[in-house]
Formats: structure tokens, C-alpha cells, sequence
């Protein structure tokens, strides 16, 4: 669990670098989440590490909100765009680009080449719209499925290895698809890199799915 909080607050500490408004929002939604889950778990004791956490990264943000160009000038552009309330200003006229062309090959897609800056419009404009339903759907399938498994193996007595339970890590999981979907609304981040990594989270999801409370994964 430290070496995961670790990764974690190092994670989000980089992620302005990025300037990326799509993957800072899914973090905070996410991680929200995972707190309100904790919480409503009654285990207050594994409140504390992730409020440290949290109030750790409270302090980073104020300090960017106060010198924003310590993270770049796109991170101080976005930020001060924001505040003044403009947040899609910079994707509308390639959201609309990719409505255009999936409008014009609505089935077939135009291929592998074709990027949007969104993982839903890309893989339509990739692959067609049939396509990326089945994606999506699979994807949303995977996520109702593990955070189904974390409220059903939470209730088994797993012992628990290197500080992490099955119940653990189907919430972990459900938590990074929810991610993957917030912030694949506004970003794309499909190719060799990821797939697999996307593939893997829907391949342990669908075994967390089986599992049962006195049979481990």
C-alpha cells in the first residue's frame, strides 16, 4: 500500500506537466470515489494514509494555483482559461471534425491512421460506429463487474497479501476504468502503449467476476 500511495502522489504531481484538464479531473473524481468507498466500508483506519495523501497534493495545487507557470506555460494557460470558464475552447473544432468525418463513414470508420481527441470519437472514427459501441459496452462492463466483485469478496475472509485483498484490487480496477472513461471524454490515449494495458484490466475483471467469496482468484 505505501509503494502504491508512492506511485501515486508522484503520478499526480506530474500530471500538470502534462496540462492535461481531462486527466486532472479524472483523478480527483476517482480518487473521491475510492475515499467515499473506504468510507462507506467502515474501516476508518484506512482513511488516514490516503487523507495525508490528499492533503499532501492540497498543498501542491495551492502552490501551482499561486505560481502556475511552475508547471509550464500550457499548464498556466489551461488553468487561467479555465477559471475564466473556457474549457472545451481547444477541442470543439476537432470534436466537430471527428463527428463530421464519422458522420461520413458511419459503419467502416476510415481506419487505423484516423485520430480524435476522444477515445469514444476516436474509436468510432477508427473503426465505425458498431465498433466502438461493442468497445465502450465492454469497457463499461468491466467496471460494473469489478466493483461488483469489490462489494461481494469485501464480504469474505481472504487473507490479505502485501497489505491488498481481492476486494482491493477489484476496486482498484473499477477505479482506473472509471478513470479511463472520464478522462477518454476529452483525450485519447489508444495505440500500442495502452491496449494492452486495457486489455489486462478487462481480463482481470472478467476473473474477479467469478470469484466468490471462499474461492480466491
Amino acid at each position: 500500500r505505501l509503494a502504491g500511495a508512492l506511485v501515486w502522489l508522484a503520478a499526480a504531481a506530474c500530471l500538470p506537466l502534462t496540462a492535461s484538464r481531462g486527466a486532472m479531473g479524472s483523478l480527483a473524481v476517482t480518487a473521491a470515489l475510492l475515499l467515499a468507498a473506504t468510507a462507506l466500508a467502515g474501516d476508518r483506519r484506512r482513511l488516514r494514509a490516503p487523507l495525508v495523501a490528499l492533503a499532501a497534493l492540497g498543498a501542491f495545487a495551492v502552490v501551482l494555483l499561486l505560481k502556475p507557470e511552475l508547471a509550464g506555460e500550457s499548464f498556466a494557460y489551461k488553468l487561467r482559461a479555465s477559471l475564466a470558464g473556457d474549457y472545451f475552447s481547444t477541442r470543439l473544432p476537432a470534436w466537430r471534425e471527428a463527428l463530421d468525418a464519422i458522420a461520413a463513414h458511419p459503419l467502416t470508420g476510415e481506419g487505423p491512421a484516423a485520430i480524435a481527441p476522444s477515445i469514444p470519437l476516436e474509436l468510432a472514427r477508427r473503426l465505425g460506429l458498431p465498433a466502438a459501441l461493442l468497445a465502450i459496452a465492454a469497457l463499461l462492463s468491466a467496471l460494473f463487474a469489478a466493483a461488483s466483485a469489490s462489494r461481494r469478496l469485501a464480504t469474505g475472509a481472504h487473507p490479505h497479501r502485501c497489505g491488498l485483498s481481492p476486494s482491493s484490487v477489484a476496486l482498484g480496477v473499477a477505479a482506473g476504468l472509471a478513470g479511463l472513461l472520464l478522462v477518454g471524454l476529452a483525450e485519447t490515449g489508444l495505440g500500442n502503449r495502452t491496449t494492452p494495458l486495457i486489455a489486462a484490466a478487462l481480463a482481470i475483471a472478467a476473473l474477479l467476476s467469478t470469484a466468490t467469496p471462499d474461492r480466491e482468484v
